[in-house]
């Protein structure tokens, strides 16, 4: 049931990301470009996470370390995509580069990896990797929070920028790009309860609600997406 659940996320996120780079609805293609590059993130998180959950795979695979590095790039991902639909003209800086310095970092650190020779772990190894893991979690966690605040409160500024040249307010109702953020928060809320608590490990009903919860969220978006005709 977890996998098929997994499945469904799976091809949801792949198709979404699909009929956002395509463009069905005409809208700004610097938006489409992020929004479908966060979805593609949202896919390969799902994708690593059934990897790991797949029986054949007892340990940890460099492809899968590889594929984390999407947990450090989703969240400004998504922040510059809202960026991008506040203010469509806006031109890529220089410090913006420094939104992905994490990724930049954990990329470094792998490929470097690969050039070392790596002994088999001892306990002790063992319990560090699982406190290193901890601490990766809690910073993807606090970074997704960071970034959808920070683009919550763009959105805000946006609207009441809008609403001192026009008082027509069905014209500058962001409310549905609030709801994708605050359902951004709802599903990192309930993430991060599980990484602390562990709760999908220890019990199957609580993965199996989680993964409906995810599974919610992405068709949430896409309802969002259909229902946006342009981009302001």
């Amino acid at each position: 049931m977890d996998q098929l659940l997994g499945f469904l996320i799976l091809g949801t996120t792949l198709l979404l990301a699909f009929l956002i780079f395509a463009n069905l609805n005409q809208a700004n293609s610097k938006v489409n470009r992020w929004f479908g590059c966060f979805i593609l993130c949202i896919f390969l998180l799902e994708f690593n996470d059934l990897l790991e959950k797949a029986g054949s795979l007892k340990t940890r695979m460099l492809i899968n370390d590889f594929i984390g590095i999407t947990d450090f790039i989703i969240a400004p991902v998504f922040y510059f995509s809202v960026s991008y639909f506040i203010k469509p003209t806006r031109k890529w800086r220089v410090r913006d580069n420094l939104h992905f310095i994490f990724a930049f970092i954990i990329l470094f650190l792998l490929l470097i990896s690969l050039f070392i020779d790596v002994k088999s772990p001892t306990v002790a190894d063992k319990k560090n990797a699982v406190i290193i893991i901890n601490v990766f979690n809690l910073v993807f966690c606090l970074q997704v929070i960071i970034y959808c605040v920070m683009a919550y409160g763009k959105i805000i500024a946006y609207q009441k920028k809008l609403f001192l040249y026009t008082s027509n307010m069905d014209a500058i109702d962001l409310k549905w790009l609030k709801q994708v953020v605050v359902c951004i928060l709802i599903i990192t809320g309930l993430w991060l309860i599980d990484n602390v608590f562990k709760l999908a490990r220890n019990n199957i009903y609580f993965d199996q609600f989680a993964s409906l919860i995810y599974l919610g969220g992405i068709f949430l978006h896409c309802l969002f997406f259909i229902k946006t005709e342009r981009v302001v």
